[in-house]
């Protein structure tokens, strides 16, 4: 047991050492809106989207390169002389003419304009798509606010993001 807490610890002390790049959550947001509401509306839009721009599935191939093939010189040596020469041909090998790429994939040739379709109807709900950077745990540690059912806050008021609320901005 004691072995696995100094194995925990050191792997947590090499992540604390590893600077990280920001991340962020994006997503659609209407403020004093309610996550769960979000994903209701979000979901209706996807259904929406779906029903006014079906799937159309399609297959295409990815390009193909062949490469140059080669062939040696050839050579031939004879031996012997008069009635009994004895001749040999060497080379005449052919390399190259690998072919790579070609493969075949299916694809939804819809998708692009359903998410489209998909995002105009959140718009006509009341809805933005925005990014929003994740908090770092120095930033969680120093205190968050829970979404709870008041809803979004407007988005110029929020720091960061945590699963389930958000660190406000410091007051100015």
């Amino acid at each position: 047991m004691r072995k696995l807490y100094w194995i925990s610890s050191g792997c947590l002390a090499l992540l604390a050492a590893c600077e990280m790049t920001p991340q962020y959550l994006s997503d659609y947001y209407r403020a004093g809106v309610s996550p769960g509401k979000i994903q209701a509306d979000k979901t209706s839009c996807q259904i929406t989207a779906l029903r006014e721009v079906p799937r159309a599935m399609a297959t295409g191939q990815t390009p193909t390169y062949t490469t140059p093939t080669y062939t040696s010189p050839t050579y031939t040596n004879c031996y012997g002389g008069g009635y009994s020469a004895s001749c040999t041909t060497t080379g005449g090998n052919v390399s190259g003419g690998q072919t790579y790429g070609g493969q075949v994939y299916s694809y939804d040739a819809n998708q692009e304009l359903r998410q489209k379709v998909e995002a105009q109807c959140m718009a006509q709900n009341g809805y933005q798509y925005i990014s929003l950077p994740l908090c770092t745990p120095e930033q969680a540690a120093g205190g968050f606010t829970p979404y709870g059912n008041r809803g979004m806050p407007e988005a110029s008021l929020v720091l960061c993001v945590v699963k389930g609320g958000y660190v406000s901005k410091p007051a100015t």
